[in-house]
C-alpha cells in the first residue's frame, strides 16, 4: 500500500499558500524576498517589505502553517 506524502513545500507565483489535496498539504512559500513588487512599483509604493516567512507545525499527521509577517523598513 502506497501512502500520500504529508507535506510538500514549493515557491511558485508570488504569493502564500496552504492547501490540502487527498492527504498532502501544499505550502507556497513564495514571496519572501525584500524587493517591492511589480504591482508596488507601479503604484508608486517603494517601501522596502523585508520579507516574510511560515511557521510550520507537525504533530502525527497534523500540520498547520502560519505565514508570518516582517515589519516594514522605511
Amino acid at each position: 500500500m502506497r501512502s500520500s506524502p504529508l507535506l510538500h513545500m514549493y515557491g511558485h507565483v508570488h504569493t502564500f499558500e496552504h492547501k490540502v489535496r487527498q492527504e498532502t498539504h501544499f505550502i507556497n512559500v513564495s514571496a519572501l524576498d525584500g524587493e517591492p513588487s511589480a504591482m508596488a512599483k507601479r503604484q508608486g509604493r517603494t517601501t522596502v517589505l523585508p520579507g516574510n516567512y511560515c511557521e510550520i507545525t507537525l504533530t502525527g499527521k497534523k500540520v498547520v502553517c502560519n505565514k508570518r509577517l516582517l515589519p516594514e523598513a522605511l
